[in-house]
């Protein structure tokens, strides 16, 4: 998702841009006015998307575990908190109630050198046993009586 996520905002603002992790968190208050101008299930004009943009003055998509802010000089990379992935958060948005919530600053384990990290340390090609090799692995007969 994160090459797709940021392919996808690169070719609506350019390939130049940076992306980095966020750095501090962003509180947020959707409101209703933001609810009437959102469209349903599209990550660029949902009713938080249309919150940053008022609150914030950029640009975002938001995703289901991530959120991807953008301005003139950088994109910039949140942690979407238990509210935006709750069903009744978003159904209480629907119906035209206000809410708050937070996006986070990425922790040090989710952050986007420690996803190339570990895909580095993968070695191509090497697949994972659940059993030693020359073993095989026992199949139940059926019982004919």
């Amino acid at each position: 998702m994160l090459r797709g996520a940021v392919s996808h905002i690169r070719n609506l603002v350019g390939w130049e841009m940076p992306c980095i992790d966020a750095t501090e968190d962003m509180p947020l208050n959707v409101t209703a006015r933001d609810n009437k101008a959102s469209k349903q299930f599209d990550p660029q004009n949902c009713a938080v998307a249309k919150c940053i943009n008022r609150t914030e003055g950029k640009s975002a998509l938001v995703y289901r575990c991530f959120t991807y802010t953008w301005d003139a000089k950088q994109i910039e990379r949140y942690t979407n908190g238990r509210a935006v992935q709750d069903f009744e958060f978003m159904s209480d948005l629907d119906k035209g109630k206000s809410a708050s919530l937070t996006l986070h600053a990425p922790s040090p384990g989710r952050t986007m050198s420690a996803a190339k990290r570990s895909a580095s340390k993968r070695k191509p090609g090497k697949k994972t046993r659940t059993y030693k090799p020359g073993d095989k692995p026992i199949i139940p007969r059926r019982v004919i009586a």
